[in-house]
């Protein structure tokens, strides 16, 4: 069974994708940047069996994305690459 079929199943606040907001204030470079890092790991995992094997799964994969992904993703943002220029001057 497929992840979105277990949320549609299982979760009924559920959003499907092609609803989601496409600009969003509440959505900046960082998160969607963090949420790509966790989909990729997650994708290479076997189909979920429900959502408590989902939410293992999640927290397992996030608990893989290290310190050193987060600064990257940081410094991927304009404000990262702003911080980055002033350190060096």
């Amino acid at each position: 069974m497929t992840n979105c079929c277990v949320l549609r199943l299982h979760v009924p606040e559920f959003v499907e994708a092609e609803n989601w907001p496409r600009n969003s204030t509440d959505l900046n470079p960082v998160n969607y940047l963090i949420w790509g890092a966790l989909q990729q790991l997650v994708n290479r995992r076997r189909r979920t069996r429900d959502v408590e094997h989902m939410k293992e799964i999640l927290q397992t994969c996030w608990e893989q994305i290290g310190r050193d992904v987060i600064d990257h993703v940081i410094g991927q943002t304009i404000v990262g690459r702003c911080c980055n220029r002033w350190r060096t001057h």
